[in-house]
């Protein structure tokens, strides 16, 4: 017989980028409750694909294809060409999955 598995309560005090990687990245079980307290909470992660982030944060480049039209370098088309391999290196397995999405 197996043991029941115990239900557990995951709380994230946060609406952000933070909070969203948190909550993609958690486990929640059968029967667990997820609770996020936040002043934003009905647009949980809003913004996260225009984060400005770090160089050493590991999401920075999971966002790279998706900016506003008018925020994007004139150069940007060369060097994603010249990087295009190291850039979905970094990026494989990574959520959300724009490689994938374009």
């Amino acid at each position: 017989m197996t043991e029941a598995r115990q239900k557990r309560t995951h709380l994230v005090v946060g609406d952000g980028i933070t909070a969203a990687a948190f909550v993609e990245a958690c486990h929640v079980g059968p029967g667990d409750e997820l609770v996020v307290l936040g002043p934003n909470v009905d647009d949980l992660g809003c913004g996260v694909a225009y984060a400005r982030d770090e160089a050493e944060t590991p999401w920075r480049y999971a966002y790279l294809l998706n900016s506003p039209a008018d925020d994007i370098d004139q150069d940007f088309a060369q060097w994603i060409e010249d990087n295009w391999r190291t850039i979905a290196a970094r990026m494989d397995g990574r959520k959300p999955d724009w490689v994938s999405a374009a």
